[in-house]
């Protein structure tokens, strides 16, 4: 059978086909693809950068270095002070900027960029210092929202890529394999061997980083879109990074979050883990093993099931000997990492101790994987944390 005949019933014709695919595949892009105009009624220069009224509220363009944008927008001004838990550069040394005010738009320029506001639509444009676009943003949007029983906003930005054969890298660390997103869709929040950083670099030789921490959203999957959004927001908050160069880009990126250490030397050698190994016995001889074949080898990690019972952080007799075990692993030149889970279950000292402290933050209903009543700990109380040295 021909799989298109089969597709497609013979009476359609190649235009129903296009609008039945249309209704089958257009409904988000439709829906975030027209975001309202959201026209500039007035500005204010202030120090570090303008400040736009728009229809539904204020943009803030705040000049942070020649080449650093930070743009906020909000329904209310000024912006709620979430609190921060990446960006820790919050002040910025005075940066020489200037403002040409025309009919259609207004340009801020730095030595390294340009960027415009429609005052149509309130779209905000990047160039480089030689007028060359790299990127069309705009316009966003904030609407009122219930999550979790609260009430709060969701945000969507939309991204203009019309004509561009740019590439996206970044995103944190995901299992797809995909190593290029451009016309991926991403969900970025944490999950079990997902770490989600709201980070990105093009390929034209920008980068945005997306200042939301609730769940959101990188979508590529129409060409020349690319809508960022999140559950939960009080504002829009993003800042745009010119390099070109990648080097460039992430030292903006250190320079806003700060500067990571390197680790020592060791943790970029091979680590060795499975599920799992079952004995003390076990460990050391996989350990041996590796040196004798010669193979090099640096970290070797205990996963799941060492521990007694679940969240009762005490090996069990499976490991006699856990310090001699240890020092085993030392004197052959390896590290040792330990998996540890946030689950407690009922039946055990350390369980009753922590509910009675209230440093749990939910309990399982019904027998699964988990029995019932298993807890999870509050990893958002500082003492919980304290307590469970995680």
């Amino acid at each position: 059978m021909n799989f298109r005949s089969w597709l497609v019933p013979r009476s359609l014709s190649a235009f129903g086909f296009s609008i039945l695919l249309s209704f089958v595949v257009a409904p988000r892009v439709a829906e975030e693809q027209w975001i309202a105009a959201n026209p500039v009624t007035s500005v204010e220069k202030q120090a570090d950068g303008p400040l736009f009224t728009v229809q539904t509220g204020k943009v803030k363009l705040q000049v942070c270095t020649d080449s650093i944008i930070h743009v906020v927008y909000a329904p209310v001004w000024p912006a709620a002070d979430h609190k921060n838990y990446v960006v820790t550069k919050r002040d910025w040394a005075a940066v020489n900027w200037s403002m040409q005010s025309g009919d259609k738009d207004l340009t801020i320029t730095t030595a390294r960029l340009k960027v415009k506001v429609d005052r149509a639509d309130g779209m905000v444009t990047y160039f480089d210092a030689d007028g060359k676009k790299l990127l069309a943003e705009g316009p966003k949007q904030i609407t009122p929202a219930t999550v979790n029983n609260e009430r709060t906003f969701h945000a969507e930005d939309v991204l203009k890529i019309y004509g561009s054969e740019e590439a996206f890298y970044g995103l944190g660390q995901h299992q797809a394999g995909v190593w290029n997103y451009r016309g991926d869709d991403v969900q970025l929040e944490q999950d079990n061997t997902n770490i989600s950083v709201p980070m990105f670099l093009s390929s034209k030789g920008y980068g945005v980083f997306w200042n939301n921490s609730s769940i959101s959203r990188f979508d590529n999957r129409f060409v020349h879109y690319l809508f960022l959004g999140s559950e939960v927001a009080d504002a829009i908050d993003y800042y745009f990074f010119y390099g070109p160069s990648f080097d460039q880009i992430i030292a903006a990126y250190r320079t806003l979050t700060g500067e990571a250490a390197l680790y020592g030397e060791w943790a970029y050698g091979f680590w060795q883990s499975k599920n799992k190994y079952a004995s003390q016995q076990e460990i050391l001889g996989v350990a041996e093993k590796y040196r004798q074949k010669r193979i090099p080898i640096d970290n070797i990690v205990q996963d799941w099931f060492w521990w007694t019972r679940t969240g009762e952080f005490k090996f069990n007799e499976k490991y006699p000997d856990p310090k001699a075990m240890v020092d085993e692993l030392h004197r052959e030149h390896y590290h040792l990492m330990i998996s540890v889970w946030p689950f407690f279950d009922p039946g055990s000292e350390t369980y009753a101790d922590m509910e009675k402290r209230g440093y749990f933050i939910a309990k399982t209903t019904v027998q699964a994987f988990h029995p019932k009543g298993a807890a999870l700990y509050d990893p958002f109380n500082p003492a919980a944390r304290k307590y469970t040295g995680v």
